[in-house]
C-alpha cells in the first residue's frame, strides 16, 4: 500500500513493571517517521517506578495512560484491543515495554497491508540481549509461515510487538471479547488467518529484548534462538494452560458463523479434545493435524496427549 499523507498509528502498549527499558521503548515509538502516532498505554498495576515514568509522558497529546489494577498481560492486552477507538482507514499496532524500534518500523509494516479485507502484518526480528547486543534474528531469511489452518494456528509464528493491523481487523476484534485470558498476538494472528489476511515480512525493524523479566516466552540472554525440545515437553508437562484449546473455544465463541466448515470443525476438535476421546484420537492420529515441521508437530501431539493443548 503506498501512501502520499502521513499515515495514522494507534499502538497498544501494556505496561507492568518494566522501569528499565520504559522510557528508550517510548522514545523510539514517537519517532516513527512518516506517520502520525497516538500511544495508548494500559499500566497494569505496577509496583516499582513505572508509574513515575509515565507520568512524565501524561501531558502529550498523542500518548493516553489507563492506570489500572492488575489483571495479567493477557487480558490487559485485550482491554487495550476494546477501548481503543475505532477509526476507518486509520492503523492499529502493538508494543512490547522492553523493545526498541527502528524509525520506519511502522511505515514499512503499512506499505504491505491490504486495506479490502482484515489483514495483520508481522515480520522478524533482531534479538539482542540486555546491553543491546545481536543474538540472532528470530527467523532466517528464507523461513516463510504457513497460513494455512491446522499449521498456522498450532505454528506459534507471530509476536505481538512486530504486528501491525488495519481497521477492519480491529472493528472484527472489537465484535466479542474473550471471557478468557489468551495471548493477544496469537489470537489476533488466528482470526486473521481464519476470516483475513496475514502478511509476513522476512525483514526485522525492531530490537526484541530477551531477559529473565520478560513477561511472556523464555526469557534469557543465550544465544539458542528457542529451548531444547526437552525442555519444552517439561514446561508442557507442569502448565496447566490450555493456550491451543482457549484460543479455539474463543475464536468459536465469536466468529462461529464467517468460520469456513472446515476450519469451524478444526476449532471444534481442539476445543472439546479434553472431554471428548473421538475428538482426542483425530487430533493425535490424523495426518490433517499438525504443525509446520517435525519439531513443532511433535510438541502439539505431545500436549494432545497429556491434555495441555
Amino acid at each position: 500500500m503506498k501512501t502520499s499523507e502521513k499515515e495514522i498509528i494507534n499502538i497498544l502498549l501494556s505496561t507492568y513493571n518494566g522501569s528499565q527499558y520504559l522510557e528508550e521503548l517510548i522514545t523510539s515509538v514517537l519517532k516513527q517517521e512518516c506517520v502520525t502516532v497516538h500511544l495508548f498505554i494500559r499500566d497494569d498495576g505496577s509496583t516499582d517506578k513505572t508509574k513515575a515514568i509515565l507520568n512524565k509522558y501524561r501531558n502529550l497529546n498523542e500518548i493516553q495512560i489507563e492506570f489500572g489494577e492488575n489483571i495479567g498481560w493477557r487480558r490487559s492486552f485485550m482491554k487495550l484491543i476494546q477501548k481503543v477507538p475505532y477509526q476507518k482507514e486509520q492503523f492499529y499496532a502493538f508494543a512490547d515495554q522492553d523493545d526498541v524500534w527502528e524509525p520506519l518500523k511502522i511505515m514499512h509494516a503499512i506499505e504491505k497491508l491490504d486495506t479490502s479485507k482484515p489483514a495483520v502484518y508481522h515480520s522478524n526480528m533482531t534479538l539482542v540481549d540486555n546491553q543491546m547486543n545481536f543474538i540472532s534474528y528470530k527467523y532466517d531469511k528464507d523461513f516463510l509461515p504457513s497460513s494455512k489452518i491446522p499449521n498456522a494456528f498450532f505454528d506459534g509464528i507471530g509476536t505481538g510487538a512486530t504486528m501491525v493491523f488495519n481497521s477492519k481487523m480491529l472493528k472484527l476484534l472489537q465484535q466479542y471479547t474473550p471471557t478468557a485470558a489468551t495471548a493477544h498476538d496469537a489470537y489476533v494472528l488466528a482470526l486473521a488467518n481464519l476470516v483475513g489476511k496475514t502478511v509476513y515480512d522476512s525483514n526485522s525493524y525492531i530490537l526484541y529484548r530477551r531477559h529473565n523479566n520478560t513477561a511472556t516466552g523464555f526469557g534469557g540472554n543465550k544465544v539458542s534462538k528457542s529451548p531444547s525440545l526437552l525442555m519444552r515437553f517439561k514446561r508442557y508437562r507442569r502448565s496447566m494452560k490450555r493456550p491451543y484449546s482457549i484460543r479455539a473455544y474463543q475464536i468459536l465463541q465469536g466468529y462461529k458463523n464467517i468460520l469456513d466448515e472446515s476450519d469451524r470443525n478444526i476449532l471444534k476438535y481442539i476445543s472439546n479434545y479434553r472431554s471428548n476421546i473421538y475428538d482426542k484420537f483425530y487430533l493425535l492420529f490424523s495426518p490433517k493435524i499438525r504443525a509446520t515441521g517435525l519439531r513443532q508437530t511433535l510438541q502439539i501431539k505431545y500436549r494432545i496427549f497429556f491434555n495441555t493443548l
